[in-house]
C-alpha cells in the first residue's frame, strides 16, 4: 500500500510537469483533434476538452514503445480508485470503460460525453507490470458544448469484434476508408491489421508459427492497431489499404488465463479486392 501510494504521488507530480510542458507546446492542433505526446513514462495532453467527436494523434518521444487508451470513470471511482484498479493491466474494472485509442501512429476518433476521463498507457514490461503502474496516466475533464460538439465520422465498414471473432457489415474496397470498430464483448478487445505475403493465407501462418516461426515469414508485421475498448464501446479509424489479404488479430490479454486473445482463435482473414 506504501509503495503504491509513493507511485500515485510520483504520477500526479509527473502530471503537473507534463502540464507544465503542454502550457509551452499546446496538445490542441485543431477543430476536435487532440495530440497527446508520451514520454517514459507520461503524458503531456490538456486538461480540459469539448465533448463529441475528438480524434486523437499520438506522439511517441519515449524511448519504449508506448499507446494511449482513453478511459471513461464512473463518479464513484476516484484517480486513486483508477490506479489501483488499473495497474495490473488484465481486464478493465467495473466502473471504468476502456474506449481506445492509437496503438502507435494512427489516428482513432472517439466520440466523448461530458464526464471525467484518464489517458493511460497499459504496455507491459517483461516482468508484467505495466507502464501505468509506473504512473503513465493523467486525468483529462470533458465538459459540454452547444450541440453536443462535433459528429461522428460517417463510416465505410462497421468491424465487429466478439469473443473470439471479427465480423465486417461489408465488404473492404481498397484505398482510404473508414471503419466503425464496435465491441460486442464481454471482454476487452483492440484490432491489430497485418498483411499477409501474395499466395499466402492464414493456414500458411498458423503452419509458420507451429513450425517456431523459422522460414520466411508469410506475414508483415503489425502496420495498423488500435487499443483497447471495452464491451458496448465504439471508435472510429481511416486505414488505407491497397488490394491484397490481411489478418484482423487481437492480442488484448484474456480474462480466463491471461493469454492474448490471438491465441484463442481471434484471427480472421480479410480480402480488400
Amino acid at each position: 500500500m506504501r509503495l503504491a501510494l509513493i507511485v500515485l504521488m510520483a504520477a500526479i507530480l509527473g502530471g503537473l510537469i507534463g502540464r507544465a510542458r503542454a502550457a509551452a507546446e499546446p496538445a490542441v492542433t485543431g477543430p476536435g483533434i487532440v495530440t497527446v505526446v508520451a514520454r517514459d513514462y507520461s503524458f503531456e495532453a490538456p486538461d480540459t476538452i469539448s465533448a463529441g467527436a475528438v480524434t486523437w494523434r499520438l506522439r511517441d518521444l519515449g524511448a519504449s514503445a508506448h499507446h494511449l487508451i482513453v478511459f471513461r470513470l464512473d463518479d464513484s471511482i476516484s484517480l486513486r480508485d483508477f490506479y489501483e484498479r488499473m495497474r495490473p493491466g488484465i481486464v478493465t474494472p467495473s466502473g471504468i470503460a476502456s474506449l481506445g485509442g492509437p496503438e502507435s501512429r494512427e489516428e482513432v476518433t472517439l466520440v466523448l460525453r461530458p464526464g471525467r476521463y484518464v489517458l493511460g498507457c497499459l504496455k507491459d514490461f517483461d516482468d508484467g507490470t505495466t507502464h501505468l503502474s509506473r504512473g503513465m496516466f493523467r486525468p483529462l475533464t470533458v465538459v459540454a458544448v452547444p450541440g453536443g460538439g462535433e459528429p461522428a465520422p460517417r463510416a465505410d465498414v462497421t468491424v465487429t469484434m466478439r469473443n473470439y471473432a471479427f465480423e465486417l457489415s461489408g465488404a473492404l474496397r481498397p484505398g482510404q476508408r473508414i471503419l466503425r470498430i464496435d465491441n460486442t464483448g464481454p471482454q476487452d478487445h483492440h484490432l491489430l491489421i497485418q498483411r499477409l505475403e501474395p499466395g499466402r493465407t492464414l493456414a500458411d501462418v498458423e503452419r509458420w508459427i507451429a513450425g517456431g516461426r523459422k522460414g520466411p515469414r508469410p506475414i508483415s508485421p503489425i502496420f495498423f492497431g488500435t487499443s483497447r475498448q471495452s464491451r458496448g464501446e465504439t471508435l472510429y479509424v481511416a486505414v488505407n489499404l491497397a488490394i491484397g489479404t490481411y489478418l484482423f488479430i487481437c492480442r488484448v490479454p484474456d480474462a480466463a488465463d491471461g493469454r492474448p486473445h490471438v491465441d484463442h482463435g481471434m484471427r480472421t482473414e480479410i480480402r480488400v479486392e
